[in-house]
């Protein structure tokens, strides 16, 4: 009984974090294969307006805006496939200007760094996920084995959108832009680049950033959080059965 009093609570908890992070990565997964819903996010936005305005005053390659939203779509899913495969191919990436039938390179070197940094935070987001995957697992023939219960959904509900609407709320009050900063500030490397202007980007251009990325942000809470009470239901399913 004491062994159970002290482990349980721990137990249950490594299994909401693990479930909660499992589904995490599995958004993230079918997000990526959707292109993070560029095309929706395209036009709601009117990226296609803003590059036509923008691209003409570009420091480095004025001839973007002779670029379709077809290509801008394509630009895009290169640079997230790349960032999801250890940051390969990033230096190839070409756009073609329709005026002279030609592909131009891209991305600047600083440009490739920064999604380098990104990269290499997806790939241990995606360990981490993993890691979580193996702990949810563990954690469920652990439940079995010992023959507790595992925790309701309800109980392990409340606390993880207890923690999502506090984080939301302080994003808020703080402003989205000052977070979005802070982050950077905090997790890539001091000698890189990580803000750019429009005018010297055709990353941000074609992404409007940071604007697609709170897109994409509500989106992948969105997506799994439906991810998460679903494994959770099947979860309480599968208990059942074996305990029946």
């Amino acid at each position: 009984m004491t062994r159970k009093k002290f482990c349980l609570p721990l137990l249950s908890c490594l299994y909401g974090f693990s479930v909660w992070l499992s589904a995490l990565l599995l958004a993230w997964i079918l997000l990526a294969q959707v292109n993070f819903g560029y095309s929706v996010w395209y036009p709601l936005l009117k990226i296609d307006q803003f590059v036509q305005l923008v691209a003409p005053h570009e420091f480095y390659k004025p001839s973007f805006q002779w670029t379709t939203p077809a290509e801008h779509a394509r630009l895009f899913n290169e640079i997230s496939h790349a960032i999801n495969h250890n940051g390969d191919g990033l230096a190839n990436i070409r756009y073609y200007n329709t005026k002279d039938h030609i592909y131009e390179t891209m991305l600047s070197q600083d440009e490739i760094f920064h999604l380098q940094d990104v990269a290499y935070l997806v790939r241990q987001g995606q360990w981490l996920g993993i890691g979580a995957l193996f702990v949810y697992a563990l954690s469920l023939v652990i439940f079995y084995r010992l023959k507790w219960k595992i925790p309701s959904i309800k109980n392990t509900l409340i606390p993880f959108f207890s923690a999502l609407l506090t984080i939301i709320s302080v994003i808020l009050l703080l402003g989205p832009t000052r977070v979005f900063a802070q982050f950077h500030h905090w997790v890539f490397p001091v000698a890189h680049r990580w803000a750019f202007y429009y005018e010297e980007s055709l990353m941000s251009l074609i992404m409007y950033a940071p604007k697609v990325f709170g897109y994409i942000a509500i989106a992948l809470v969105i997506l799994s959080s439906l991810l998460f009470i679903s494994l959770l239901r099947i979860n309480q399913l599968i208990y059942r059965r074996e305990k029946e």
